[in-house]
């Protein structure tokens, strides 16, 4: 068997699928016509570039001091 890309955890999704076409809201698949996007059947054969992939989290904001190694004048006393 070959490489599974994102897992072999795909759900089957008639927009997920090589043989499905946007055609307005619905879709046309070859074999079964008109289709709602997230229909499935048993011919479904997953196509890698129909999945759109989640956006990224938005990175916390750092300031130029949470980088910086400050000591205390007390912590220095004590050594």
């Amino acid at each position: 068997m070959g490489f599974k890309l994102y897992g072999a955890n795909v759900n089957p999704a008639c927009k997920l699928c090589e043989k499905y076409m946007i055609n307005g809201e619905n879709g046309t698949c070859v074999k079964k016509g008109e289709v709602s996007p997230y229909d499935k059947c048993f011919r479904f054969k997953y196509d890698p570039l129909k999945r759109i992939p989640s956006l990224a989290n938005e990175l916390e904001h750092f300031d130029k001091s949470d980088f910086s190694l400050d000591i205390e004048e007390s912590e220095e006393d004590e050594a």
